[in-house]
């Protein structure tokens, strides 16, 4: 094979190029400038560009006089066509290893990886970087005058508390129709937000009262959150109690983690009369619809989040799974071209928990609870999901200060991997990754992990 150097002028673009490739040309001509022209393209024997039209028009950018090319004179006319559709194809079918990536992105330090397209990457690649810095989502109120008739929608239940009057129930039987229609109010969170940054004291007061706080006995803040929200407002559990209820593989009295508050959640929302709830980590700051559009993964915001969390409980009701979560920003890393997202359903099942509390399960674990409960459950053939076209952005996660964050630096990072290893040592192991900085971390072997689901077609009669 032969590479030769050709006037950028004399290579012919393929009329009939099928891959649409506008978008990549920015992201090329950044790689080249960086690295070098190091891929040369390939052209018939008639110079027509079988594979490398990024390229070329990357190099027609940059100005380039003459480019590196391979003569694929030994090809016929049909294995031309072939190899310029399989060239493009076969590179769909890989996916990353998110892991290894996040490792590999860490290495790099002097080269501004976003020139090269990973600018929505980085920055959710972050699971073991954990600092003291005070890196709260606030909302910055724009001093918009709101009225309170902005901040809640009641269309759909007035249109049901109609259809409720003008039934032949009993009167006792609508008036436990009409309270159940108004969870069907829809509230405007931003607008709330501006209301309140413009009320009164005694209106502040009174809206903070509608919040209910869930703290644990432990927590040295326990005053302040009854002053504030009241003590009818402010529940408190034990984490004494729930450490009876779960095994927290482990000895140690250091007890800053989540999976006490995780594994309360069911008791609180059964006493107060909740069927479902959602269990939510701090540093999420919307969510997110993922879909194909112009050859691209694209992403826009939940507008109507009653809709969709409906939808995600009815989900876990008819799957019959214990829980499901949506999909995070490491899980979508290669864009349109990661298989991820066109599972649907994914078998892991972190961070977002949409939960029955009639179908209770116990988080396992001091730390890395998330890990060890889905790998665990999931061997015994308990159905925990990750819808893969529904996303949570998040911050830089541990970057509060207090919790969590203290307690890994306390402990090392990685020590939650070991407890991950301890519940599915046939699916889970560790390893030194990286090169210039080398950590420990966690791998699922998800072909040892879950059961496969079958379909009904498979069983013999």
């Amino acid at each position: 094979m032969n590479i030769v150097e050709l006037s950028i002028n004399e290579l012919i673009p393929y009329e009939n190029n099928p891959r649409k490739n506008d978008e990549a040309v920015q992201y090329v001509a950044n790689s080249i400038k960086e690295f070098g022209f190091k891929v040369p393209i390939v052209i018939d024997k008639d110079f027509v560009i079988v594979a490398g039209h990024t390229r070329y028009k990357a190099s027609k950018q940059l100005g380039l006089e003459k480019v590196p090319c391979i003569i694929a004179d030994d090809l016929t006319d049909e294995q031309i066509k072939a190899f310029r559709l399989a060239d493009n194809k076969t590179g769909e079918f890989a996916e990353w290893d998110i892991d290894l990536l996040d490792d590999e992105l860490d290495d790099i330090l002097s080269i501004n990886m976003e020139d090269f397209g990973f600018m929505d990457i980085e920055k959710d690649l972050q699971d073991d970087t954990y600092t003291n810095e005070v890196n709260i989502p606030q909302y910055d109120v724009s001093g918009e005058n709101v009225t309170l008739r902005q901040c809640y929608d009641t269309l759909w239940a007035d249109e049901l508390m109609e259809e409720i009057e003008q039934s032949n129930v009993s009167h006792e039987e609508k008036e436990f129709l009409k309270e159940a229609a108004k969870r069907h109010i829809k509230f405007n969170y931003r607008n709330i937000a501006e209301y309140y940054a413009q009320a009164s004291p005694e209106m502040q007061k009174l809206m903070e009262k509608s919040v209910l706080v869930i703290i644990d006995v432990e927590d040295d803040q326990q005053d302040k959150y009854i002053e504030n929200f009241g003590e009818d407002h402010v529940c408190i559990f034990s984490k004494d109690e729930i450490q009876k209820k779960f095994d927290p593989m482990d000895l140690s009295e250091d007890r800053r983690t989540i999976v006490y508050a995780r594994n309360a959640c069911f008791d609180i929302a059964k006493e107060l009369g909740y069927e479902y709830f959602l269990e939510l980590d701090d540093d999420y700051t919307s969510f997110m619809i993922r879909y194909i559009e112009d050859g691209k993964l694209k992403g826009k915001d939940i507008k109507d989040l009653d809709a969709f969390f409906e939808s995600m409980f009815t989900f876990l009701d008819d799957s019959k799974a214990l829980s499901v979560a949506m999909a995070q920003g490491g899980d979508f890393i290669g864009g349109k071209d990661n298989t991820f997202f066109y599972k649907g359903l994914s078998r892991k099942c972190m961070n977002t928990f949409f939960c029955n509390t009639n179908k209770r399960f116990n988080f396992i674990g001091r730390v890395n609870e998330d890990v060890n409960t889905y790998t665990l459950l999931g061997q015994q053939g308990k159905l925990l999901f990750t819808f893969t076209k529904a996303q949570i952005i998040q911050k830089q996660t541990q970057s509060n200060k207090g919790g969590m964050t203290e307690m890994y630096l306390d402990g090392g990072t990685y020590v939650k991997s070991f407890y991950s290893v301890i519940c599915s040592p046939s699916c889970v192991k560790v390893g030194i990754m990286g090169d210039k900085h080398k950590r420990v971390h966690h791998k699922v072997n998800w072909e040892y992990c879950t059961p496969k689901i079958l379909n009904q077609k498979y069983r013999k009669r």
